[in-house]
């Protein structure tokens, strides 16, 4: 008999706990209604710490975080692959002119970038070709366009990382 008192126990805990969970997250059957208007006022508004605005999602952005910041679109009217994100900049000597220098991240791939980077040079009229003889320029060819005053190269010696490409842009324009 004992053991008969045990077992029934042992079901009404355990019908109990199903029970229970049942209602921390299990499914049941949705029912829809009209949504009826009530007269009760609303609380008063007090702030609290869940009133902190949610920060904007940055899944599936390069490189975040440390040296990298927001997403950007052109650099001084350069075009720039979607998803790039600028990280830190730059500014030095070079030979007769100054130039300026923007770590950047893209989600992309080192081919990815130059197709897009040639492509909206040349598309709007800048020749790729040797620098002046005054500009240093990295010993590299540079982007130069007739009428504009700066010489734009893109990083030499870009490298992929985990789905994504660290790369820069060098713009050179006379002191």
């Amino acid at each position: 008999m004992a053991e008969r008192a045990t077992r029934r126990r042992g079901i009404a805990l355990a019908l109990g706990a199903v029970l229970a969970l049942a209602g921390c997250g299990g499914t049941t059957a949705a029912t829809t209604s009209p949504v009826s208007q009530t007269a009760t006022p609303a609380p008063p508004s007090t702030s609290t710490i869940f009133d902190t605005p949610t920060p904007e999602p940055t899944a599936g952005l390069p490189c975040q975080g440390g040296e990298w910041g927001n997403i950007i679109t052109s650099l001084r009217g350069i075009p720039l692959p979607p998803l790039t994100v600028a990280g830190t900049a730059e500014d030095f000597p070079s030979g007769g002119w100054h130039g300026f220098y923007l770590s950047l991240c893209s989600g992309a791939t080192i081919d990815g970038i130059d197709a897009f980077t040639s492509a909206h040079m040349s598309a709007n009229g800048w020749v790729y070709g040797a620098p002046p003889t005054d500009c240093t320029c990295n010993g590299l060819n540079v982007w130069a366009k007739l009428g504009d005053t700066r010489l734009i190269q893109f990083e030499p010696n870009p490298h992929q990382l985990n789905g994504h490409v660290v790369w820069g842009i060098f713009i050179y324009t006379h002191p």
